[in-house]
C-alpha cells in the first residue's frame, strides 16, 4: 500500500527481511522520515502499552500536514487506527474495547476512512455489545487536534421523512475540505423499494440526501432518472468542497454512464459516454466508458497524471482508444475562460467558445438609465442566476428579476 500528498511525502508498508537471520518483519514508513511504526512496536495506551501485530494489511491516509491515519492489525490480531498528529503516535478505536461514553457497547472494526487537511479523521465500524442488527453501524469523526469523538451518522437515523439509514458499516467515506462528509448507503422503509434503496448522503450539521436511485435529473432532459448501483465508483472532492463520481442513467429503458458533480444538492453531468469530443487536433472520438479517476493527496493520496492536483479522468473511445482528462478542460469544455455551469445559466453552448463571451452579464446605458443585463434561459433543468445588490460591497440583499424576452 501506498499514498502520497502534495508535498512530496509519502506513507507506505513494506516487509523488511534480516539477512543474517532470515527474521521477516513488517512496517510502515514515511518517504522523508523512514520508518515510523514496526511489527512488535508498543504504542501507549490507557490501559497500557499495546503491542502492534503483522502491519503488512490495512487502509492508509497522509494529508497535507504529513499527518496520518494507518489502520493496524495488533499482537492479539484485533484491529485499531493508529493516528499520527505533529509526529506524535497515539491509538484509536481498538476492537472490542469500550466505546466513549457509551456504556455496555464497544468497538468493532475500524475501516473505509478519510482524512482532511483540517486534520479531521471520518471512518465507520460495526458496535458490539448492547445493540442489534438494525442500529450497529456508525459513521464516526474525531479531530486529531482536541482527539474528540463524535457519532455523526448511525444505522436506523431517520432520513427523507419515513424512512431510515441502512447499514453503514460497509460504506467508503469521503470527507471534504470543508469538513461535509459524502458517502453512498442503503435506505429502508415503509415505502423503500430494491429500485430506489440506494443513496448519496452529504453529512454535517445535518444529513442531507444528495441523490436516490430512480430521482429524476433536473439538470438533465426530461425522463432522465439516476440509475442502480449508486456507489460501485470511487468519488473525489475537490478544495471547494464539489464532489466527483460516476454513476449511470437511465433514459427510456437505455442506461449510460455519466461523470456527475455535485455542487451541494445539485448534479450537473460532466461526461458521459456516447458523447463525442475532439482532440486537439479537433479528430472526434465517441466515449464508450468512463473508469475511476484520481486526485492528488486528498483521500487515497494518489498522486495526480496531472502534476498539478487536478482530478483526472480516464475515458475510453469506441475504437478503442484510452484518454487522459484533466478535470479542468471537462469543466469549461470549449476552454473560453467560462465554466460550463454558468454558461448554462446563461443559456450559451458550452462547446463554441466564438459565442460565449456575448452572453456575458453587462451595464448598458438605455434612454439615459443605466442597465445590468444578462441573459436568463427558460430551458427546464438549467440553473437558475439570482441577483444582490449592495451599497459597501458587505451586505448583500436579493432582489427581483425583471425579465424581458429575447429573440433567439
Amino acid at each position: 500500500d501506498f499514498v502520497a500528498n502534495a508535498g512530496g511525502d509519502s506513507l507506505f508498508r513494506i516487509g523488511l527481511i534480516n539477512p543474517g537471520t532470515s527474521e521477516e518483519r513488517s512496517v510502515i514508513a514515511t518517504g522523508n522520515s523512514g520508518i515510523i511504526l514496526s511489527e512488535g512496536d508498543l504504542i501507549p495506551d490507557l490501559g497500557g502499552p499495546v503491542e502492534m501485530g503483522n502491519l503488512a494489511e490495512g487502509q492508509l491516509a497522509l494529508n497535507e500536514q504529513n499527518n496520518f491515519a494507518c489502520g493496524v492489525t495488533l499482537a492479539d490480531n484485533s484491529k485499531a487506527l493508529v493516528v499520527s498528529y505533529g509526529g506524535a503516535l497515539s491509538l484509536l478505536a481498538i476492537e472490542n474495547t469500550g466505546f466513549p461514553g457509551l456504556p455496555g457497547i464497544h468497538w468493532g472494526t475500524p475501516q473505509n476512512f478519510s482524512l482532511n487537511n483540517a486534520n479531521e479523521l471520518v471512518f465507520t465500524t460495526t458496535l458490539g455489545g448492547s445493540v442489534n442488527q438494525n442500529n450497529d453501524s456508525v459513521v464516526v469523526r474525531y479531530s486529531l487536534v482536541n482527539q474528540q469523538l463524535t457519532i455523526l451518522l448511525r444505522e436506523g437515523d431517520g432520513v427523507l421523512e419515513t424512512n431510515f439509514i441502512g447499514d453503514l458499516a460497509a460504506s467508503e467515506c469521503l470527507l471534504s475540505q470543508n469538513g461535509r462528509v459524502h458517502l453512498f448507503t442503503k435506505i429502508t422503509g415503509p415505502t423503500v423499494t430494491g429500485a430506489n434503496d440506494q443513496v448519496l448522503l452529504s453529512v454535517g450539521p445535518e444529513t442531507n440526501v444528495v441523490v436516490r436511485e430512480g430521482d429524476p435529473l433536473p439538470t438533465f432532459p426530461n425522463g432522465n432518472t439516476m440509475g442502480p448501483e449508486l456507489g460501485t465508483s470511487p468519488f473525489v472532492s475537490d478544495e471547494t468542497g464539489a464532489l466527483y463520481f460516476v454513476a449511470d442513467v437511465l433514459s427510456g429503458g437505455i442506461s449510460r454512464s455519466q461523470l456527475f458533480q455535485a455542487i451541494d444538492a445539485t448534479l450537473f453531468g460532466v461526461i458521459g459516454t456516447g458523447e463525442v469530443i475532439t482532440n486537439g487536433l479537433g479528430t472526434p472520438f465517441e466515449l464508450s466508458s468512463i473508469q475511476p479517476f484520481t486526485h492528488s493527496g486528498m483521500a487515497g493520496g494518489a498522486p495526480s497524471p496531472a502534476g498539478d492536483g487536478s482530478l483526472v479522468v480516464i475515458a475510453e473511445t469506441t475504437g478503442g482508444h484510452q484518454i487522459l482528462f484533466k478535470m479542468g478542460s471537462l469543466l469549461d469544455l470549449d476552454q473560453d475562460g467560462l465554466s460550463n455551469v454558468l454558461e448554462a445559466g446563461l443559456g450559451a453552448d458550452p462547446h463554441d467558445p466564438a459565442v460565449n463571451h456575448q452572453f456575458l452579464p453587462k451595464i448598458e446605458i438605455k434612454g439615459g438609465e443605466k442597465f445590468y443585463t444578462f441573459l436568463h434561459t427558460t430551458e427546464n433543468g438549467r440553473p437558475v442566476p439570482t441577483l444582490q445588490t449592495s451599497a459597501n460591497l458587505e451586505l448583500w440583499r436579493s432582489i427581483s428579476l425583471s425579465l424581458e424576452a429575447w429573440e433567439d
